[in-house]
């Protein structure tokens, strides 16, 4: 009876060593992805190449703007996005806490940063 303690020590040790080589083989075998931030980059650079513009700047380039802080940001990328989804244009005067004078000036800084882009 002594023989048989040390065969069924081995069984569950052999198991485990499996499982673990198995999950190794298996991590391995997974195709590399590309880091998240990185795609995302490349996508924004290939769709917004060219000036800054309304539809491609991001919250933080949005808060540089004339009359726009952290709330506005947040809010005109919201905007942005319910109407991509919706398939309408983007109307400055439509987001909230944006009235016709922060428009305009956003509209005549975007105007600034093209000319300077050319």
């Amino acid at each position: 009876m002594e023989s048989d303690a040390p065969e069924r020590l081995e069984w569950p040790v052999w198991g485990f060593v499996g499982a673990l080589g198995a999950g190794l083989l298996l991590q391995r075998l997974e195709p590399a992805r590309p880091p998240i931030p990185e795609a995302a980059r490349a996508f924004v650079e290939s769709r917004c190449a060219g000036p800054r513009s309304l539809l491609c700047d991001s919250a933080f380039e949005l808060e540089a703007l004339p009359g726009v802080g952290e709330v506005r940001a947040l809010a005109i990328a919201q905007a942005r996005w319910e109407a991509g989804v919706a398939g309408r244009p983007l109307v400055l005067e439509d987001v909230p806490g944006i009235g016709p004078e922060t428009a305009r000036a956003i509209r005549a800084e975007y105007a600034r940063l093209a000319r300077g882009h050319e």
